[in-house]
């Protein structure tokens, strides 16, 4: 019988362990974003790749085929993530997201975006006189004023880009 009850007591040590340790992977999660790609013309139906970046390396990646675009990546607070999307013809976009939020803030935000990518041909008219093509056309962060992850609007209006904050 103490047999029996050590090893019910050994078991149940190490299921309250686990879920310990899952609170606390958890408690990193600080943003769930959610993107939409459209397509730059009705008849645009070639796969758009969406990769979430972290210091460089390509951490996580989707391949959206054609009318599938639709996306979203769990991020972990405290980090400078970038976005890239891309798609055969078209100039590749990057969004970048900084997770860093005061400390009082434990929630997990959302953040839902749509954006257009520009057809390559079409880059030289949309914005001659702008050559930050290659720059961001958004950076989101956490405002403590609004208590929410909000975009740089100057910036994305600096890169010429139709990024707007989602439903």
């Amino acid at each position: 019988m103490k047999k029996l009850l050590l090893i019910s007591l050994v078991f149940l040590c190490f299921i309250s362990i686990s879920v310990v340790a899952k609170g606390r992977s958890d408690s990193l999660l600080c943003l769930e974003i959610t993107g939409k790609i459209h397509p730059s013309s009705s008849d645009d139906r070639s796969a758009c790749k969406v990769e979430l970046m972290l210091n460089d390396v390509v951490t996580d990646s989707v391949i959206l085929k054609s009318g599938k675009g639709k996306f979203f990546f769990d991020l972990k607070k405290d980090r400078h993530y970038t976005i890239r999307i891309s798609r055969p013809g078209h100039i590749t976009r990057h969004i970048c997201v900084r997770t860093q939020i005061p400390d009082k803030y434990m929630d997990i935000y959302d953040f839902v975006f749509e954006t257009r990518l520009v057809p390559s041909k079409d880059a030289e008219n949309i914005n001659r006189a702008n050559e930050k093509m290659h720059l961001p056309v958004a950076r989101i962060f956490f405002d403590p004023r609004k208590q929410c992850f909000y975009y740089s609007k100057v910036m994305n209006n600096a890169a010429g880009s139709d990024l707007c904050r989602g439903k």
